[in-house]
């Protein structure tokens, strides 16, 4: 007797064990890519074109992005979008990606950085508007064949904490009743959630939001950034040995009283875990990956270490055509210039590089690797990038066999190393030394931009602004530093709603 139950137990075990085997080979995980509707308007190297887009990369695309007007109708962005007599349109363009990845998701992204949250507030503030705007929105998806409907607000706040709950459980509600009346599989309802701690407590009733999304897109990015008076990582995975539950400084260093923001959850493997705290389960949970750098310039070419003081941003890059701020695809070619010196802080498992006076934290696919393999181990639902534009799509940079190197990357971990095609072994050079511990969107920008000459605008706060002498362009102002941008041709910067806008929707007198 005391055999077979012993027996028993072993096969018990066994079948256990091929159980969660079977379920570790077969997990689904999320690997998904936003682009956005400017990326097209770059020209030379950094137009972004979708012919280059391989089949599998990605599960989810996000379209960035749509917009809503003050009758909560959805509504493009870009009147290129849309079919015209000489043009199929991006909309049709993006869902035709279908045809050769027949797998694939595609949701349309409502809202971003640029958009803001007044308007949002406002469709959410009644029933009837957040029903104008759900229909309209589920009637415009499936009108340009989208898969799901993305929500980037940015951001909610305390009054509108409950109303943004109310929103996505009757979106939620919305897409099951259409897909059971049209018989069409649901749309999906996700959206893309903040990083910061104050942000999610002030807006999110995680909790609550939990049963009505199908993923929490999470912002694990732009934690430090030309708004610093200090260098610091983009998106730290980890804290650095000196990093409290409060602050961390070196006052034999530095002056501390700039560190007071260096706090522990200003890293990516602490934010995934609160929400998860909070009541997400954690295969909703989707970590955010920048295919983007964030800059400043030394104050001291000596102190060049995480932390160090900076004089404002980096300069302004071809591409990404804003100071502070540059795509992978310009990084790696700055990394194959002589004389740059290309860092990886063990610490906190990402990479900076420093050329001259320019310091610059970014992520490169030995921290891509890194990170994606810990969200995978601790049972997260996978990855997105912010934005497959940025990433060497073109595979052009030294050492890059194969395009996107940081999205391949990051879609091998999470497809356990079965993407279609091999990723692309971009190994870090041998010379490249470890830092060890030293003694803390997405935006939409538009085409073009060039800091502003002094005396030309004063800025009035942060935020955008009209520029009063051009109806096409517009300042954004950052900590009193002011930068002067233009929308895509055809388009008029709306004081309003804060967005690039058809030129009849904007009342502009210049």
């Amino acid at each position: 007797m005391f055999e077979h139950a012993q027996f028993c137990r072993i096969i018990a075990v066994w079948v256990l064990i091929v159980t969660v085997a079977e379920h570790l080979v077969e997990a689904e995980y999320m690997r998904g890519c936003y682009f956005t509707n400017w990326a097209r308007y770059r020209t030379g190297r950094c137009k972004f074109s979708l012919d280059t887009y391989q089949p599998g990369m990605c599960t989810h695309v996000f379209y960035a992005f749509a917009k809503f007007n003050y009758d909560f109708e959805a509504e493009p962005t870009d009147p290129e979008d849309l079919p015209s007599s000489y043009y199929i349109g991006t909309y049709a363009t993006v869902t035709n990606l279908k045809k050769i990845d027949p797998d694939l998701k595609i949701s349309l992204s409502f809202g971003g950085y640029s958009f803001g949250g007044y308007l949002f507030g406002l469709m959410a503030s009644t029933e009837t508007n957040r029903q104008k705007f759900i229909s309209s929105a589920i009637e415009f998806a499936r009108r340009y064949k989208f898969d799901g409907i993305d929500i980037d607000w940015e951001y909610p706040s305390a009054n509108e904490k409950q109303l943004y709950v109310l929103f996505i459980k009757e979106l939620r509600d919305a897409v099951e009743a259409e897909s059971e009346s049209t018989k069409q599989p649901r749309l999906l309802v996700t959206a893309a959630v903040p990083a910061g701690k104050a942000t999610i407590d002030t807006g999110y009733d995680v909790a609550a939001l939990a049963p009505y999304m199908d993923y929490f897109l999470v912002m694990t990015y732009d934690y430090h950034g030309s708004w610093n008076s200090y260098t610091g990582n983009n998106s730290p995975l980890f804290a650095r040995e000196n990093q409290t539950d409060k602050t961390f400084c070196d006052v034999s260093s530095f002056n501390a009283a700039i560190f007071t923001q260096l706090r522990v959850e200003y890293l990516q493997a602490w934010t995934m875990n609160y929400y998860a705290s909070l009541g997400a389960p954690k295969n909703q949970l989707i970590m955010g990956f920048p295919n983007y750098g964030r800059g400043w310039m030394l104050r001291n070419r000596q102190e060049n270490y995480v932390g160090a003081p900076a004089n404002g941003p980096s300069p302004a890059y071809p591409c990404t055509q804003t100071a502070g701020i540059a795509a992978y695809l310009e990084i790696c070619e700055v990394l194959a210039k002589p004389g740059v010196q290309d860092l990886f802080n063990e610490e906190q498992e990402v990479p900076y590089f420093i050329n001259g006076d320019e310091w610059m934290s970014y992520d490169d696919v030995e921290s891509v690797r890194i990170k994606a393999e810990w969200a995978r181990n601790e049972g997260f639902g996978g990855g997105f990038v912010w934005t497959l534009d940025f990433d060497d799509f073109n595979g052009q940079c030294p050492g890059n066999s194969h395009p996107y190197p940081l999205t391949r990357t990051m879609g091998s971990v999470f497809s356990n190393g079965q993407l279609p095609s091999p990723v692309p072994t971009v190994a870090p050079s041998t010379s490249r030394p470890t830092v060890p511990a030293v003694t803390a969107t997405t935006v939409a920008p538009p085409q073009t931009s060039s800091t502003a000459a002094p005396g030309v605008f004063t800025c009035p706060g942060d935020g955008l602004y009209a520029d009063p002498t051009n109806c096409n362009r517009f300042y954004q102002c950052t900590f009193g530093q002011s930068y002067l941008l233009s929308c895509p041709p055809g388009l008029h910067f709306s004081p309003l709603y804060k967005v690039c806008d058809f030129a009849g929707n904007v009342s502009c007198k210049v």
